[in-house]
């Protein structure tokens, strides 16, 4: 078997708040995840987050908003 490895990482997550609602009827979910990150060097300019099968349709940095893609099958 060959060994795998976590991939390399610019940033370590240091706290993670979820605000969630669950419909349990329609099977949805709905909520905001806020994400307090610490840079391993200076000039940090974009984050990559996990997101497979979850709609974002906003991020803040700071309190402003912020560009974001999805990539499928991320």
């Amino acid at each position: 078997m060959m060994a795998q490895y976590a991939p390399d990482r610019s940033f370590d997550t240091i706290h993670v708040a979820l605000d969630l609602s669950i419909d349990f009827k329609r099977h949805a979910l709905a909520g905001s995840c806020r994400t307090r990150i610490r840079s391993f060097k200076d000039g940090l300019k974009t984050l990559e987050f996990d997101a497979i099968d979850l709609k974002v349709t906003k991020t803040t940095v700071d309190g402003r908003p912020a560009r974001y893609a999805i990539k499928k099958d991320k």
